[in-house]
């Protein structure tokens, strides 16, 4: 995890994919939202994120970076369960909310690995992965008419390679990213 590649450790690339990918969970709930409860995404969500990233920097200064965001990326599990279970529009909108203010420790600890070095390159490679980020768009209009069938397959995808596997990465993570 230590290894580098193009300049950067393992580890910083899959903070990376973790930050890129974080538009694909709240997508993954909020296609299955009806009309109807659009309310309670379009009010709840944006007040309950805002408080959460109060919450999230505050667990920052407390905990080490690999374990928070192994719990950041567990947590996503959350919003994936949301369509396959019954629950009041305004407890999904809140729990896609908190989940989605994590995103940005994710932004916060990219490449802090190869921090020390070029500003100029860090720039770049910050701007580029949030350049990326906002790329999901197709596919997540695609994916609001796909069959239930390939939307459990998709999120069981998503689950195992963008939340499972860079957790277990984090938790064996050098020691540069237990400080």
């Amino acid at each position: 995890l230590g290894m580098i590649v193009c300049e950067a450790p393992i580890l910083d690339w899959i903070i990376c994919m973790c930050y890129i990918s974080g538009p694909l969970a709240p997508a993954l709930t909020i296609s299955n939202v009806q009309a109807d409860d659009g309310a309670a995404f379009a009010v709840i969500r944006p007040l309950v994120e805002a408080v959460s990233i109060v919450t999230w920097t505050g667990l920052a200064c407390k905990t080490s970076p690999n374990l928070l965001m192994a719990l950041a990326l567990l947590l996503r599990l959350l919003p994936l369960a949301l369509p396959f279970i019954d629950i009041s529009p305004a407890l999904a909108a809140g729990a896609v909310g908190f989940v989605g203010a994590a995103d940005y420790l994710f932004l916060y600890y990219s490449f802090m690995g190869s921090a020390v070095g070029d500003v100029a390159t860090l720039a770049i490679r910050t701007g580029l992965i949030m350049a990326l980020r906002q790329q999901w768009e197709p596919l997540l209009i695609l994916m609001q008419d796909c069959p239930r069938e390939l939307a459990v397959v998709f999120t069981a995808v998503f689950a195992a390679f963008f939340v499972l596997l860079p957790a277990l990465a984090f938790t064996n993570a050098p020691m540069l990213y237990r400080v």
